[in-house]
Order: structure tokens, then C-alpha cells, then sequence
């Protein structure tokens, strides 16, 4: 850099100097709406960075998780939704014992007029 310095305090060129500095403060200005450009660019590509680490963790578990794993994960989800008050399709007893209960052999469809 020692090749670009200037020695302003030898100048006595008021315009030199005036045009000098209007240079100084356009490079500034560039250099900072640089400097803010890198950082946006930095911070998306830390969200990028961050999105893809979650989902690289979530296919490992599915890939190499063992099965007991595996079961024992959907176990703890079935306890969670029955707290819940939730029914699985899966669970034919809850379900049997529901439909069972609600249907009437004796249902009798009535016709409705519409005018």
C-alpha cells in the first residue's frame, strides 16, 4: 500500500485537495455498501447453512436409527396422542370399541320436503 500514499500535508492545492476528498468519500461509501452486501450474504447462507444441518440430522435418524429405536420413537408418539385424546387409525381396539358403540341397527332415513 505504501505505493498509493499521499503526502496531503505537503499540499497546498485547495482544489486538489477538495477532489481528493470527494474521491476518498465515493470509495468509502462503495466500500461500506460492500461490507453490508457480504454481510446479508453471510447471514443467508448461515440460515442455508443451519436449514441443511436439520435436515442432514433428520435422514441420518431415519437411515441409520435401528429399528427398536424406530419403535420405541412411535410408542412414545402413540402415548402422546392418546394423552392427547387423539385416536391413531392404527389402533383397531379404540377404533372398534368407537364405531362400535355408535352405530344403530335400527336407523330409519326420513324424507325431507324442499319447497
Amino acid at each position: 500500500m505504501k505505493d498509493y500514499e499521499y503526502d496531503f500535508d505537503k499540499e497546498n492545492d485547495k482544489d486538489f485537495l477538495r477532489e481528493a476528498g470527494k474521491l476518498l468519500q465515493r470509495r468509502i461509501i462503495q466500500l461500506e455498501t460492500e461490507a453490508i452486501q457480504l454481510i446479508l450474504t453471510k447471514q443467508q447462507d448461515e440460515e442455508i447453512k443451519k436449514k441443511l444441518t436439520g435436515e442432514l440430522l433428520i435422514l441420518r435418524k431415519i437411515i441409520f436409527d435401528s429399528k427398536q429405536e424406530k419403535k420405541d420413537k412411535l410408542k412414545e408418539l402413540k402415548k402422546k396422542k392418546k394423552k392427547k385424546g387423539i385416536n391413531l387409525i392404527h389402533n383397531n381396539n379404540d377404533n372398534k370399541n368407537i364405531l362400535g358403540s355408535s352405530q344403530n341397527p335400527q336407523v330409519t332415513l326420513l324424507k325431507v320436503r324442499r319447497n
